[in-house]
C-alpha cells in the first residue's frame, strides 16, 4: 500500500512540474514590458478630458472656505482646455521650480529616461501655469498635474493613468 501511495505521489509531482514548465515556456504578456507605449499628444481630446476629470475630482475633495477660493477653482477648471508640448531637455528650474522638481523626482524614483517623458504646458497665460508630466507606467501612461493647487506638493494626489 505504501509503495502505491509513493508511486502515485511521484507521478503527481512529475505531472505538476511538467505542467509548470509548459506554463513558463509559453510567451506571457508581462506588465511593464511592452515594446512601445504610445504617448498621447498634449492636445489629444481624450487626454484633455482625462486631465479635466482628474482636476474636477481633486477639487471636489478640497473644501473651500471663501467665495474667492471657489471662484479660483472654477477659473482654474475653465482654463484647463488647451495644452502645448514643451521640451523636457530644455526645461529649467527658473521656468517653474515645482515642475522641474517633479521631473527630477520622476527621473530618479520611476527610473524614466528624459526621452520617454512628455511635458505639456497650459496655453492660458496665468501666474501658476499647469504642467502635465506623462511617462510610461506599466503598459499605460501615468500623468501628473503640476501647479493645479497652490499648496500641493504631492504629485500622486493629482495624477491619473491614461487611457
Amino acid at each position: 500500500m505504501k509503495k502505491i501511495f509513493f508511486l502515485l505521489f511521484f507521478i503527481c509531482l512529475a505531472l505538476r512540474v511538467n505542467a509548470q514548465d509548459e506554463f513558463f515556456e509559453q510567451p506571457q504578456d508581462v506588465f511593464g514590458q511592452a515594446d512601445t507605449i504610445k504617448m498621447p499628444a498634449c492636445n489629444d481630446q481624450d487626454f484633455k478630458a482625462k486631465i479635466l476629470q482628474t482636476a474636477e475630482k481633486y477639487f471636489e475633495n478640497q473644501p473651500v472656505s471663501s467665495t474667492l477660493e471657489k471662484r479660483k477653482k472654477v477659473l482654474r477648471l475653465k482654463n484647463l482646455k488647451d495644452f502645448e508640448t514643451v521640451s523636457v531637455k530644455d526645461f529649467s528650474p527658473e521656468t517653474d521650480f515645482n515642475t522641474a522638481n517633479a521631473l527630477i523626482m520622476i527621473k530618479i524614483n520611476e527610473n524614466v529616461e528624459e526621452k520617454d517623458i512628455l511635458l505639456c504646458r497650459q496655453k492660458e497665460e496665468d501666474k501658476n501655469i499647469v504642467y502635465i508630466i506623462a511617462y510610461p507606467y506599466l503598459d499605460n501612461v501615468k500623468a501628473h498635474l503640476i501647479n493645479l493647487a497652490e499648496k500641493n506638493s504631492d504629485y500622486n494626489a493629482v495624477s491619473f493613468i491614461y487611457p
